[in-house]
């Protein structure tokens, strides 16, 4: 049976490297993104993939949570970044930074006993923290 990732934030740099790297590593992928920040390229570089789904997806609101279902991990990359912005309206930022973490990693893992990575994967981690530094 195949591997089952979800990337939260899959439309985003760091988040649509995390989805190239599993798909290199032949897992099925959905990525997962309110396209607040994400790009379309990003999500069109793997359309033609039949192991890659893209979901539009607002986290902080109510959403069909049975997507997490036999998830073998879950990489919560959505997030806002900005430091000024932050300041300047933080509950939008407590929305997509805590409020999403809790929706992503909390509830699925509990619901449907999924592995909720920290260095797993080493290796597509490695290659992306290279991305951004070049």
């Amino acid at each position: 049976m195949q591997k089952k990732a979800i990337v939260t934030g899959g439309a985003g740099f760091i988040g649509s490297h995390m989805v190239e790297c599993l798909l290199n590593e032949g897992y099925s992928v959905i990525a997962i993104d309110d396209m607040s920040n994400g790009q379309q390229e990003n999500i069109d570089l793997f359309k033609d993939n039949p192991n890659y789904t893209f979901l539009k997806i607002d986290l902080s609101k109510e959403f069909d949570d049975t997507i997490f279902k036999n998830a073998t991990y879950i990489f919560h990359m959505a997030a806002l970044a900005d430091i000024v912005p932050s300041v300047e309206n933080p509950i939008n930022y407590h929305n997509a930074n805590v409020k999403k973490w809790f929706s992503v990693h909390l509830h699925p893992a509990m619901a449907f006993l999924i592995n909720i990575p920290l260095l797993k994967m080493q290796k597509c981690v490695h290659n992306i923290l290279m991305l951004s530094q070049s």
